[in-house]
C-alpha cells in the first residue's frame, strides 16, 4: 500500500469528513467553503478543519469555481490496490478475463469455452508450485483468487490443469 493509499484513508477514516466529502459530490459545480458550511450545517471554522484533510488527500479540490469533489485519487488507489493482488496483475495480461474478475478476484466462470480454459490457466500459472496437494490445502490457493472454490477447482480438474484422486481427497499436477 502506498503512503498516497494510507493517506486517502486516513481522510476517509471520519464519518463527519465522509459527510462533507458526500456534500462536494452531489454538486456538479464547485462551491465556497461558505456555501458548503450552510448545506452541512457546520460552522464555517468546523468545516474547515473538516475540509483540511480532504484536500491533502486531493479529495476535495479548488477550482476556479470553488472547492469540488475529485474522485481521482479513489479511482488510483482502487488501481493500485488491485495491482497488489494476483488475479489484479493477471488482468493486465489477460483483459479479457475482465468481466469474470471483481475487485481481484474471480467470482465466475466466462460462458465462451476458449474464456475458460484462458482462465484456467490463469488460476493454475497462480497456485504455489506442487506435486500433491490435499484438497484444504488447494482450497487455501485458491481463496486468495476466488470467491467461488469449488466452481474453480472443478474448472481446473475439467480443464486437465489438475488431477484429482478417486476419492477426492488429493490433487497433483498432471504429468
Amino acid at each position: 500500500m502506498t503512503p498516497d493509499t494510507v493517506g486517502l484513508l486516513t481522510a476517509l477514516a471520519d464519518a463527519e469528513r465522509i459527510a462533507v466529502l458526500g456534500w462536494f459530490a452531489a454538486r456538479s459545480e464547485g462551491s465556497s467553503l461558505t456555501d458548503a458550511a450552510n448545506g452541512t450545517g457546520l460552522p464555517i471554522k468546523r468545516l474547515q478543519k473538516v475540509v483540511a484533510p480532504l484536500l491533502g488527500a486531493g479529495l476535495v479540490v479548488r477550482s476556479e469555481d470553488g472547492f469540488r469533489f475529485d474522485p481521482e485519487p479513489l479511482r488510483r488507489a482502487s488501481t493500485a490496490a488491485l495491482g497488489e493482488l494476483p488475479m489484479g496483475r493477471a488482468l493486465a495480461e489477460h483483459p479479457r478475463l475482465n468481466s469474470v474478475v471483481h475487485n481481484g478476484m474471480a467470482t465466475r466462470l466466462p460462458v465462451q469455452s476458449e474464456l475458460k480454459t484462458e482462465l484456467a490457466r490463469v488460476l493454475a500459472s497462480l497456485l504455489p508450485a506442487f506435486d500433491r496437494a490435499t484438497e484444504p490445502e488447494l482450497n487455501g490457493w485458491l481463496a486468495a483468487l476466488t470467491t467461488d472454490v469449488p466452481l474453480m477447482r472443478r474448472l481446473l480438474v475439467d480443464e486437465g490443469l489438475l488431477d484429482r484422486s478417486p476419492d477426492g481427497a488429493e490433487y497433483r499436477r498432471p504429468g
